[in-house]
C-alpha cells in the first residue's frame, strides 16, 4: 500500500515588525524562491505570518503592505490587539488573511473584525497544566 499525504502541513515564514527591512526582504525572497523535497514531495511554504511585536499600528500596517505588494501568499496576520489586526486588515482584507489570535480579553472586538472582512480567526488560550501531586 502506497502512503501518502492526505492534508499537506501549511508551511508559513515569519516577518516580524521589529526586523530590519532586509531581513524582511530577505525572507520574502526566499519565500518566493525555497522549494523543499521531502519523501518525493516538492513543498513550498504557502503563507506569510506577519507579526506585530511593536504594537504600533501604523508599523505593522506598513510591513502587512510590503509583504502584500511583494508575494502572492496566504497571509496570517498576528497581534492581541485589535487596532494593530485592523491597521494590516486595512491592507490586505481582500485576500481574507488569518486573524491570529482571539483570546478571551478581545475575542469580541476580534470577532467583529473578522465577521466584517470575511476573514478566519486563530483562537489562544492559556495553557492548561495539569497539577502533580
Amino acid at each position: 500500500m502506497e502512503k501518502r499525504f492526505e492534508n499537506a502541513t501549511g508551511i508559513a515564514v515569519l516577518v516580524t515588525d521589529a526586523m530590519p527591512h532586509s531581513e524582511v526582504a530577505a525572507r520574502i525572497e526566499r519565500f518566493n524562491k525555497n522549494i523543499y523535497v521531502r519523501v518525493g514531495l516538492k513543498l513550498h511554504a504557502d503563507a506569510i505570518a506577519i507579526k506585530s511585536v511593536s504594537g504600533d499600528p501604523a508599523k505593522f500596517g506598513a510591513l502587512v503592505e510590503t509583504v502584500a505588494k511583494a508575494a502572492d501568499a496566504g497571509l496570517i496576520l498576528i497581534s492581541e490587539n485589535p487596532e494593530v489586526l485592523a491597521a494590516g486588515l486595512k491592507i490586505c482584507a481582500a485576500r481574507k488573511p488569518l486573524l491570529y489570535a482571539a483570546t478571551k480579553a478581545n475575542a469580541e472586538a476580534v470577532a467583529k473584525l473578522a465577521k466584517e472582512n470575511s476573514c478566519p480567526v486563530g483562537v489562544k488560550a492559556p495553557i492548561w497544566k495539569k497539577s502533580r501531586n
